[in-house]
Formats: C-alpha cells, structure tokens, sequence
C-alpha cells in the first residue's frame, strides 16, 4: 500500500480499479485520489503528443467560452492593470480566444496538436519544457483550467507556474471537485476517474494544501460551479439508491412492477428541462459544486 504522493500520510486505501490495470488510491487526511504506480512522465508527454484528443471540447464549444468570459472578468476585477496571460494546456484554444478578444496579449502551451488558435502564440510543447526555456518570462495572469489533475508532479509544476507571475498577478486552478456532490453521489463510478490521463482529483482540502506551499500569497478566492446535467445525475443517484431498496414486486407473476411509461416521461420532462434548470446551482452551496476554482493572488 502506498502512502499518499501528496501528504505522505500513510492513511491510504485502495478506492477502486479502473480498466483492470489502474488502481486509484484515497487518503483519508488530505482527501486526494490519485493513481497509483503513476504513469512516468515519459507516459504522460507520449500520452499528449501522440494523437491525444480532448473529445469534449468538440462539442462543448459555447459552454468553455461562456465560462472563459466569466473567468477573464474576474481575473481583471482582481488585477486591473493585467495587460499578459498565460495558459498552461490550452486545449482547443477557445479560452485564449476570448482573453485575445479582450486586448490581453497571450500565450498558450499544449504539448498536443488539437489547438485551433490563429494567433501564432501557442507553443506545441509541455510545460516543464516551457519552463527550462522561458523561466524567468513573466506574466499577469496564468490559469491551468483542467490541467493539475493530468500532471505528473503537481506541486513543482504549480511553484514554477507561479514563479512566473508578476507581483499582484492572478494565478486561476479549476479542476474536479472531490469534495462536491457528485463524487459523493457517483462513488467508484466518478465520472472523472479517466486513467491514465487524470493522475489526480483533488478536494478542497488537498487543493489548498497544495497552494499552502506557494510563497507570497496575498489572498485565495474559492469557488465551484456545475451545471444542470450534475444537478441531475445527483438526484437520479440518490433516488436510484432508494429505489434499490424498495422495489415492489408484483405478487402475481414475481416481476418487478414498471412504471407507466408516459408517466415517467412526463416526470422526466419536468425535472430534466424545468427543474433543474432552476435549481442547479444549489449544489454549489459550501463549495460543493462539480468543478473547483481557485484564484490565488500574488502579493505586490
């Protein structure tokens, strides 16, 4: 049994195998599931460069700019005088589209060849490459939004992510939320639990751990968000598990009694698209929202 790569307690057990080969394990201190044997490093940049696609974001296009525009808005309320920005794992490139869009000189870094920016400012490489090459360039913003989670040695990664940051410079981490409902709600199940490329899934608790090792942190703004499809899925989870235990049985022909179909269809029709549309957000009370966002100033 391993002890845990990110706190070192020993308080580590065996959550679940994945793909028959991949075994995440969870700390009960720091509350981190991680993968253990990791893949090497080596692993992990042929994992990108060759042929990696980042398939949701084909189709999730509208959302990422949405929540992209969020984010730069608060980055600039947070430093208003921040003219650069860069993104680590850039993806598709739709986030350093919308911060072009708002006069921000940019600059990507993507070890794979999915990304569709224009502008000749992402560079086609990892970043701990990008860091021996550029270490002392500096910039106003950095954001790793659904990075961490993929990295082979998180905490150097962030330190010199960080390191690169101007004085009063933003630093923005999003990434799956350990702590939220939904992993409560789906288990071993975790719709995040993806080896070999997450490494990782963090709770608040273990995110911050994390952070504490940066110097000359000003203040860290929390957030999480999700979206209406989690609210869903929570709810079916929870009222499934119900179900499971109070299934009637038809004492007739032993089977289990079906509700009527347009019944459910109708249920259906009412929470999918009207409830939880409204009610969604709920689950973002107490930092318990699917995603984890982390705005970690830096001191001037």
């Amino acid at each position: 049994m391993p002890n845990c790569l990110l706190c070192k307690s020993n308080r580590v057990h065996l959550y679940t195998i994945k793909k028959i080969i991949y075994s995440y394990y969870l700390c009960y201190d720091c509350y981190t599931v991680f993968l253990y044997p990791s893949p090497s490093l080596n692993k992990i940049n042929s994992l990108y460069k060759n042929n990696f696609d980042y398939s949701s974001g084909k189709t999730e296009e509208k959302r990422i700019r949405n929540r992209a525009r969020s984010i730069l808005k608060k980055l600039k309320r947070l430093n208003p005088e921040g003219q650069t920005l860069l993104d680590i794992g850039s993806g598709y490139g739709f986030f350093l589209d919308e911060a072009y869009r708002t006069g921000l000189k940019v600059t990507g870094v993507e070890p794979s060849s999915i990304n569709r920016f224009k502008k000749n400012t992402v560079v086609r490489n990892n970043f701990q490459n990008y860091y021996l090459k550029y270490p002392s360039k500096k910039y106003d913003f950095i954001v790793l939004i659904h990075v961490i989670e993929h990295l082979f040695n998180p905490e150097s990664d962030l330190k010199k992510a960080y390191s690169l940051l101007n004085d009063g410079g933003v630093l923005y981490l999003e990434t799956p939320n350990l702590s939220g409902w939904l992993f409560k709600a789906e288990g071993k199940d975790y719709t995040f639990l993806t080896p070999p490329d997450h490494i990782w899934i963090f709770s608040l608790k273990s995110l911050m751990l994390l952070t504490s090792r940066l110097n000359g942190i000003k203040d860290i703004l929390i957030n999480t968000y999700s979206y209406p499809e989690h609210f869903i899925g929570i709810i079916r989870r929870f009222i499934n598990r119900k179900k499971v235990n109070s299934l009637k049985i038809n004492p007739r022909n032993n089977k289990i009694e079906q509700r009527n179909p347009l019944q459910k269809q109708i249920k259906l029709i009412i929470f999918d698209r009207f409830l939880a549309t409204l009610f969604f957000r709920l689950i973002d009370i107490g930092h318990k929202g699917t995603f984890l966002g982390l705005y970690i100033r830096k001191k001037r």
